[in-house]
């Protein structure tokens, strides 16, 4: 992934930028004033001007993978963050622009504004442009080239609506985002003219599908392996992956991530087992099925019963588990597993 822009593009980037900072648009737009930009299969990228609340200032644009379940899980963030601090980077999918200090920015940043021939004005407020991509299961990173052409496209747009979103009705911004209508202009819309109410179709939201989790592929000689160990009736062993603030990398891809780690506990006595980690490309539920072979063939025996508390670790661990003859039961993890993560969160 090339991180090393062509300087057109960058400069480009860098002026859009400085126009949408010139021009102010959080003083009508607020962060909840959603733009919906209909791509060519019907899919909706959703954009959101960040500002009006005087902490962060910037352009924030949802991909079509993510928009409109994001929108969704805004409203209701604080207690989802406090179950899943990690969920924002394993769903959302965006493209940043924000504007701060110089503290924020990098090296990187500083060298790409150089190179443009912006030198920002001492102790100037939100003076320092600088843009990021999000990507699932990774941490925020500097655009590539894609990145950065699809953030430019949103940045003119951005203007657009700041220029034509006063004149509209904003009647219903105070329902709750399952019963509001929400503006929508097609991807095909230039932003060379001013925008018209005509340019813009009113609809709420479409259903969103539950994520489902693929399960693990079942490979039969590790099967094998693990069915020729005698069974422990009494014994019980928990089982859980979660995903952990630590940042590793760059991958192969130039992202940072941060890593699953699947851990297998005694279910009589809490003790861990040693846990399993794996990058941000590994499919859910590898690392917990990885702790969970080792800590077999440690043991030489097989549990009466597995005891998942994930919803989503069920699914892809499923079939694993029925074809190498291992009874699990859906069961809160309580003091158990809190116990455990809350000691991994200390290191």
């Amino acid at each position: 992934m090339q991180f090393d822009l062509p300087l057109k593009l960058e400069r480009d980037l860098v002026a859009g930028a400085l126009a949408f900072r010139a021009a102010e648009p959080w003083k009508f737009l607020g962060n909840t004033h959603y733009l919906l930009v209909t791509e060519a299969d019907d899919n909706l990228r959703a954009l959101s001007v960040l500002g009006q609340g005087r902490q962060q200032y910037g352009l924030q644009c949802y991909a079509a993978s993510c928009a409109v379940e994001w929108l969704l899980l805004v409203e209701m963030s604080s207690p989802i963050l406090l179950t899943n601090p990690t969920l924002v980077y394993e769903i959302l999918e965006a493209e940043t622009l924000d504007l701060g200090a110089r503290k924020d920015t990098d090296l990187r940043d500083r060298e790409r504004l150089s190179r443009s021939g912006y030198e920002p004005v001492p102790r100037a407020r939100q003076a320092w442009p600088f843009f990021r991509q999000f990507r699932p299961n990774h941490l925020p990173w500097h655009v590539d080239e894609a990145a950065a052409r699809r953030l430019l496209t949103d940045l003119h747009r951005a203007l657009r609506w700041a220029e034509l979103a006063p004149s509209l009705d904003w009647s219903d911004l105070a329902k709750p985002i399952a019963l509001r209508r929400f503006p929508r202009v097609s991807a095909e819309l230039s932003a060379d003219r001013p925008w018209t109410p005509a340019d813009v179709s009113w609809d709420r939201l479409p259903r969103v599908r539950a994520r489902h989790p693929e399960p693990l592929p079942v490979d039969p000689a590790k099967v094998a392996a693990v069915k020729r160990l005698p069974v422990n009736l009494k014994e019980s062993l928990w089982v859980d992956e979660r995903p952990q603030m630590v940042e590793i990398g760059p991958e192969r891809d130039g992202l940072p991530y941060f890593p699953r780690i699947g851990v297998c506990l005694d279910g009589r006595t809490g003790m861990a087992f040693p846990p399993a980690m794996g990058s941000a490309a590994r499919p859910i539920g590898t690392s917990a099925l990885e702790s969970l072979v080792t800590t077999l063939q440690a043991r030489g025996s097989r549990p009466g019963n597995v005891l998942i508390a994930n919803d989503t670790l069920a699914i892809t661990l499923g079939p694993w588990l029925q074809a190498a003859g291992i009874a699990s039961e859906h069961r809160p993890g309580g003091e158990v597993l809190d116990g455990f993560w809350e000691m991994m969160d200390r290191f």
